[in-house]
C-alpha cells in the first residue's frame, strides 16, 4: 500500500446530512429546534478516494462503519445546526486523514547481554532464597 501524503477533504455532495432535534439541557430551545446533525458517508461509493485508500479507510476505520458502509458521525455539541455541521464535516476528514496514516513498523531489538546476565543471577539469587524456605529437619 502506497502512502497517503495530502490531506484529504471530502466534499459536501459525497455526505448525507439529517438535523434532529437534539438531546440533553437547553431548555425551550432543545424542544423547538433541530441543531443535532447526522452525517453519513458511504466510503464504497466515494469518488475522493482512490481504491487503495478506500480498503485501507475500510480497514483501519472499521469501527465506525455500519453494515452499509456508510460512517455516520452525530454532532449537538452546538446550539447551532451550522456549526454542528461544520463540526461533522471536520471531524469526518480528521477521521480519515488520521486512518490513512500508516502505521510505522516497530524495529527488532536484541536484549542487551548485561541485561540478560543480571537477570539470571537475579533468578538465582531468589531460587536460593526459595530453597532454604520450608521446614527444618533437626538431626
Amino acid at each position: 500500500m502506497g502512502e497517503f501524503k495530502s490531506k484529504i477533504r471530502i466534499p459536501e455532495w459525497e455526505i448525507t446530512f439529517r438535523a434532529d432535534r437534539a438531546s440533553g439541557p437547553g431548555g425551550q430551545n432543545v424542544n423547538k429546534t433541530a441543531t443535532k446533525i447526522t452525517l453519513w458517508f458511504k466510503v464504497n461509493d466515494s469518488k475522493t478516494l482512490n481504491s487503495d485508500q478506500k480498503k485501507v479507510v475500510l480497514k483501519e476505520l472499521s469501527n465506525w462503519i455500519n453494515k452499509e458502509g456508510e460512517i455516520v458521525i452525530s454532532e449537538q455539541s452546538s446550539r447551532s445546526q451550522w456549526t454542528n455541521r461544520k463540526n461533522a464535516i471536520s471531524r469526518l476528514n480528521e477521521l480519515i486523514n488520521d486512518g490513512l496514516i500508516p502505521e510505522k513498523q516497530r524495529g527488532k531489538t536484541k536484549v542487551p547481554k548485561k541485561e540478560k546476565e543480571a537477570r539470571l543471577i537475579e533468578k538465582k539469587a531468589r531460587s536460593e532464597v526459595k530453597k532454604f524456605r520450608g521446614k527444618v529437619a533437626l538431626d
